[in-house]
């Protein structure tokens, strides 16, 4: 199966969120008898006052698909720009950060490492936002925080203060905002669906601009730039418009945030490769000058990609087992049969060694881990298993009734179809027929 993806630079709609005043004239022209001119008779005009309602200080639950790097997790992240999955394809320019860049995103990720001035998450409302405290900056905003339709003052939202010099650190310039987010569509044949409903094919990305710290724990916040615009960074890290005097700390709304941890890899690829020996993937093993047959064992088991692993028993007791991934240096026959039930059927015995073979156990429980942490297969898993569980007590319901009623009902049922024939049938047909003649 073929499957497609394409990249968009923006998918901006058509009005941005905001207040709009729509105004109709309407001039009504004649000429008039005996005159070759047109005169102007009357005008009217009608003004019109709407606002366009969007997002703007809290996210719905359901506005987040995915983000890298997933929340929780560990890993080699520090040469990965963290990124957000947004369902909506035009979130990232539904509002103006306030900038001369034409179709800027006003969402952007501030990626802030542990060594950074730690900014703490705030929870406050829309009419606080603007704060009492001269040394805090806030933008003005247009329209003011609480008057958009669908807004209120005690609406809860979050925000985080950020010292000048971090903003200026964390913050992308006015010139690399419109890189930072982009429209991806897919193709979602064959995808399993989420709650019975076809995962979008169209979402949103927001980039951040700062990769990771390495051996560090990295917090991501996307964070509204609305009214930010004019005081984003130049290029050279410079600031394009200096904040009033007194201003200490840059207040932010933070939408939605996660923590990672960066792990360092001591082993480059360079160097897994100039370990490899002439079979590959094969685990280095130095021959005894006078080896026994129990090192002999060893070495055709490293050789054929195994290697020896402590092994917990479900008695509890420990021993050392076989074990192999799937990139594997030499070909190998099938010898499962599925289904199975538990790992552990899986597991081969060599008599001969006394040891076990737990590739095919780990591989079976690895697939298991990895299903459940996906909950979309997951949510499509249990909706299959009721559908099955529904359908085996309604034929087992059905076996039941039928053994009950045996002869009987298929008596009936012979008793039904001859009194159809002979009384229903000729009373329907007598029915149609005075109909007709009547008509």
């Amino acid at each position: 199966m073929s499957t497609s993806i394409s990249f968009q630079s923006l998918n901006a709609p058509p009005m941005q969120t905001g207040e709009y005043t729509v105004t109709v004239t309407q001039s009504i022209d004649a000429t008039l008898p005996g005159d070759s001119t047109q005169s102007s008779l009357d005008s009217f005009t009608q003004t019109q006052s709407l606002q366009v309602a969007g997002i703007r200080f809290t996210l719905p639950g359901t506005a987040i698909v995915a983000q890298y790097p997933p929340s929780g997790n560990q890993g080699v992240f520090a040469n990965v720009l963290p990124h957000v999955v947004l369902a909506d394809p035009t979130l990232p320019w539904q509002n103006d950060p306030g900038s001369d860049a034409e179709n800027s995103p006003w969402l952007a990720l501030f990626v802030v490492d542990e060594t950074d001035p730690a900014p703490s998450i705030v929870a406050t409302t829309v009419g606080s936002l603007v704060p009492s405290d001269s040394s805090i900056f806030f933008p003005t905003l247009d329209p003011a925080p609480g008057d958009l339709y669908g807004e209120s003052a005690t609406d809860p939202v979050n925000v985080i203060n950020v010292p000048v010099a971090l903003f200026y650190a964390l913050a992308p310039s006015l010139a690399d905002l419109p890189w930072l987010a982009h429209v991806r569509q897919t193709d979602v044949t064959g995808k399993a669906t989420k709650n019975g409903q076809a995962q979008a094919g169209t979402v949103s990305v927001v980039v951040g601009n700062r990769f990771p710290a390495s051996e560090a724990r990295t917090t991501v916040h996307l964070v509204s730039l609305e009214g930010y615009g004019p005081y984003l960074p130049n290029d050279d890290g410079s600031a394009a418009q200096a904040f009033p005097d007194g201003t200490t700390t840059v207040q932010l709304v933070s939408l939605y945030s996660w923590i990672f941890q960066s792990n360092s890899e001591t082993q480059s690829f360079s160097d897994l490769l100039n370990n490899v020996t002439n079979f590959p993937f094969q685990r280095p093993y130095t021959i005894p000058s006078a080896p026994s047959s129990a090192d002999q064992v060893v070495l055709d088991a490293f050789a054929f990609g195994y290697t020896a692993l402590t092994h917990t028993l479900l008695t509890g007791e420990q021993t050392g087992s076989w074990y192999r991934g799937p990139l594997l240096p030499y070909g190998v026959t099938n010898f499962t049969t599925p289904p199975f039930v538990t790992p552990d059927q899986l597991l081969r015995y060599d008599p001969t060694t006394g040891m076990f073979d737990t590739s095919y156990a780990a591989a079976w429980q690895l697939g298991k881990l990895a299903a459940l942490h996906d909950n979309t297969f997951l949510a499509a898993l249990m909706r299959w298993k009721r559908k099955r569980t529904a359908q085996a007590v309604l034929d087992f319901e059905n076996g039941l009734l039928d053994g009950q009623l045996g002869q009987s009902h298929s008596t009936a049922l012979e008793r039904f179809k001859t009194i159809a024939e002979t009384v229903l049938k000729p009373a329907a047909e007598s029915l149609l027929a005075k109909r007709n003649s009547n008509a």
